[in-house]
């Protein structure tokens, strides 16, 4: 039997299924999208795992990390600024990642006179939280103080602007912005629907290109910093009998691309200058952060 306007039953009834099912998907995407994006926004607060000097698993929760850098910033305001600086290691090493503690680190390095210590922290402070201005003053002190003042590049792939754990989430807001742009055209067809779509395609393309960027730097041209105690001299070839490379030495502090290891020692290439050479692999510490 067939309505007064000629559409089926059937078809109407299958017609009216389908607008009650995309105002429910909606609703039920958006609130997918947001509770994964609050979920990727919410770091781990509970234990920080890592290998204790046994092998076996160690833990510490946040009442021990609360009072060990309590126990670190002590220190500091003691004037015992190595000791502070071990504290803070002792939480590093644990594998606590978080901006407050590299820039206490970096600070407790740079007035203890450990030049690499500080630029390696301030660096990776600077990875976790590129806006604060704290890290941006003590790093810009820090930096001064190296032989290669200047040649940082912050704005590589966007990190003097956004953190790699920010990016992450922009680029699952961004997706789920073209999902629901794409529903919500799918449900009221229209330039708005199409305009909104190509805007958070856009978003989306560019934070994919900057993830990809920096993933990409760091699997093969990883940053690293020279940590040694006193300047090092890069050699042409691995060996502690290779002759110097003119006029490569480097200081401590001195930011380095990682292009290569071999035989305990690493090729290296200093942040804005044109030669490289290579350096024992102890005297360096990568950033590990994208």
């Amino acid at each position: 039997m067939s309505s007064r306007h000629g559409l089926p039953s059937a078809g109407r009834r299958s017609h009216h299924a389908k607008a009650r099912l995309r105002r429910l998907v909606i609703p039920l995407g958006l609130g997918v999208c947001l509770g994964l994006t609050a979920g990727s926004a919410i770091g781990a607060t509970g234990s920080i795992h890592a290998a204790a000097p046994d092998g076996q698993a160690a833990s510490v929760d946040a009442d021990a990390a609360a009072r060990a850098m309590s126990a670190g910033n002590a220190l500091y305001a003691g004037g015992d600024y190595a000791a502070a600086a071990d504290a803070y290691r002792w939480l590093e090493a644990a594998g606590l990642r978080h901006p407050a503690l590299e820039l206490n680190l970096g600070s407790a390095c740079l007035s203890a006179g450990d030049r690499g210590c500080a630029v390696l922290a301030l660096e990776r402070a600077h990875r976790l939280a590129p806006r604060d201005a704290d890290i941006r003053r003590v790093r810009s002190v820090a930096a001064s103080s190296s032989d290669d003042a200047g040649s940082a590049s912050d704005w590589n792939w966007g990190r003097g602007l956004i953190s790699f754990a920010e990016l992450q989430l922009a680029i699952l807001s961004a997706w789920c912005l073209v999902w629901m742009a794409w529903l919500l055209g799918q449900h009221r067809p229209g330039t708005a629907a199409d305009i909104g779509l190509g805007l958070a395609g856009l978003l989306l393309a560019g934070g994919l290109v900057l993830l990809g960027g920096r993933v990409a730097a760091e699997r093969f041209r990883p940053e690293a910093v020279v940590t040694a105690e006193s300047p090092q001299s890069l050699t042409e070839a691995p060996g502690p009998v290779a002759p110097e490379a003119a006029g490569s030495r480097v200081d401590p502090g001195s930011r380095v691309h990682l292009l290569e290891l071999r035989d305990g020692y690493a090729r290296v290439r200093p942040m804005g200058r044109s030669f490289e050479g290579w350096l024992p692999a102890p005297a360096l510490q990568t950033v590990d952060l994208p």
